[in-house]
């Protein structure tokens, strides 16, 4: 009973990575190149760019940036008198 709960286990575990491995590939093969002048930003991560008369939002992945939101709320913490 015991070794068929610990099996059970490891292979939850390996489907997750699994899983997670292929879900990552995907989005990565679902990405498309495309080129165009920026139109506005944001925030750190989030640009809008011209694409085919449109402006497209763009989010850069990996990087990890407070919105504008939140910088305000640490500016006004820290802001001295």
């Amino acid at each position: 009973m015991m070794v068929a709960r610990h099996f059970r286990r490891r292979l939850l575990i390996l489907s997750v990575y699994t899983l997670g491995f292929v879900i990552s590939s995907f989005s990565v093969v679902l990405a498309s190149d495309f080129t165009g002048p920026v139109v506005s930003v944001l925030d750190g991560d989030t640009l809008e760019v011209l694409h085919n008369t449109r402006a497209e939002r763009i989010r850069l992945s990996g990087i990890d940036c407070p919105t504008i939101r939140a910088a305000r709320n640490v500016d006004d913490s820290t802001r001295r008198d």
